[in-house]
């Protein structure tokens, strides 16, 4: 391992790298930037764009709903399931123990850096739809509107509805696998 570091370093030693200055970037980058374009003046535009802001709310909050809870009674979701069985040791049932508590920290860790980072994002998320409905509050807030705004309230609702029902079946299959003892096949002796 050190021969591989000590090859790696002298070949990174001779590696070209280009900086390029504040000055050239400024050359090279194209002057206008997002907000210098017009914004749409379409309702159903923006309608549309409200919409994909507030399913990304949803799917953000439902998630690290359905995370905390899986955290909370101490069982993984089969994404973060982490399949691996020892080499050594796989009859072994204490080593099949100790690996897997190994493998469910590892998972418990990653959940909760999942959970803490998708609290980050819904921050920003709320954040753009507050000032995305800020913005067009002008157009938004016409009696034309009113029917889109309507019809984005219901599809919202029945969105999350369905991301409900999605979220309970992998709930449950989740759930039978562990009540099925399909988690974990180096504990009954079988080989992924």
């Amino acid at each position: 391992m050190e021969d591989f570091l000590t090859k790696a370093g002298a070949y990174l030693e001779q590696v070209e790298v280009t900086q390029i200055t504040d000055e050239q970037a400024a050359a090279i980058l194209w002057p206008q930037t997002d907000a210098d374009l017009p914004a749409s003046s379409d309702a159903k535009d923006i309608i549309r764009e409200l919409q994909k802001l507030k399913q990304k709310e949803i799917d953000l909050e439902l998630h690290a709903i359905y995370l905390s809870d899986y955290y909370r009674i101490k069982k993984i979701p089969r994404a973060f399931r982490i399949k691996n069985v020892p080499t050594i040791g796989r009859n072994n049932p204490e080593v099949c123990r100790k690996w897997i508590g190994v493998l469910n920290k590892c998972s418990f860790d990653l959940m909760m850096v999942v959970i803490e980072e998708m609290g980050r994002e819904l921050k920003i998320t709320k954040y753009k739809i507050s000032d995305y409905e800020l913005k067009n509050t002008a157009l938004i807030t016409t009696p034309n509107c009113d029917a889109l705004i309507n019809k984005l309230s219901e599809d919202l609702k029945q969105y999350k509805k369905g991301l409900i029902c999605f979220k309970h079946q992998k709930l449950d299959k989740g759930n039978a696998d562990y009540t099925d003892h399909r988690v974990y096949k180096c504990l009954v002796g079988e080989s992924t």
